[in-house]
């Protein structure tokens, strides 16, 4: 009965913070793979890629200077800000692969 009672609270213990153990250089790759399979099928043009590769230049650029001001942490704030930022940036990712009606947005 402990042991059951033990998992279950280890289960628990990361739900105060449900980004806690979220990475967001690895979704940022993931991010950067889509953009470059875009380009490779011709679902993106040269400048939409561009576009969104210069977003997740922006984005890098802040949580680098996020984390220099906190001692190379991020506050949950800042933490849930760039999961929102990589969220709309997926979506667009997505918009601009699957818009068959202006291809050259």
């Amino acid at each position: 009965m402990g042991a059951i009672t033990s998992v279950i609270c280890l289960s628990n213990a990361g739900a105060d913070q449900p980004h806690q153990n979220y990475n967001l250089a690895k979704r940022g790759a993931r991010q950067k793979n889509h953009v470059e399979q875009g380009m490779q099928s011709g679902e993106l043009t040269s400048a939409q890629a561009a576009t969104v590769k210069s977003h997740e230049e922006n984005m890098k650029a802040e949580l680098q200077s996020d984390r220099a001001a906190n001692g190379g942490k991020l506050t949950t704030a800042e933490r849930r800000q760039a999961l929102h930022a990589q969220n709309r940036a997926a979506r667009k990712i997505y918009e601009m692969k699957h818009d068959q009606d202006n291809p050259s947005q």
